[in-house]
């Protein structure tokens, strides 16, 4: 999904999905929470493992 503000919880680390979805971050977020809001969704918070296993979220209107 497209325009998706993410962000690491308690942190000022953010960044916004590109048009096909994806994402990164120029710093190490490993083992902790993102997360991710959008316009017409709920948001979402995932608990990140490692950065370099994908992730897939799944929102609901």
């Amino acid at each position: 999904m497209e325009y998706v503000n993410i962000w690491v919880e308690n942190e000022e680390k953010g960044t916004t999905s590109a048009l096909d979805g994806t994402f990164s971050f120029d710093q190490n977020v490993q083992s902790q929470t993102l997360i991710f809001s959008a316009i017409g969704y709920e948001s979402k918070s995932v608990m990140v493992l490692s950065n370099n296993s994908p992730c897939p979220v799944y929102f609901s209107l």
